[in-house]
């Protein structure tokens, strides 16, 4: 890394390949390696722009950026018309 991100995480975790750190329950402070895999917990503190995302099938069906009401709102919609459709029991 040539920015100075790289020298404000070095600075702070003290190691060159960390982007950061996380307090494990025991209270213990863990540097977060570059290259770790995980998912960031609340506990992170850190550049959450390099930490590695979990991605899957589920990113291949996003074709629009919708404000949360809008995503809610069409979920009832669709729940509702699924519903509908059901046979009596």
């Amino acid at each position: 890394m040539r920015d100075g991100r790289s020298a404000a995480i070095r600075a702070t975790t003290g190691r060159r390949n960390s982007i950061g750190s996380r307090r494990r329950t025991s209270g213990e402070v863990q540097d977060r390696p570059r290259h770790a895999v995980g998912i960031i917990t609340p506990t992170f503190d850190g550049d959450t722009r390099r930490v590695p995302m979990f991605m899957g099938e589920s990113c291949g069906v996003v074709n629009d950026i919708k404000p949360a009401a809008t995503i809610v709102a069409d979920l009832f919609r669709d729940a509702e018309a699924s519903l509908a459709a059901m046979p009596a029991t």
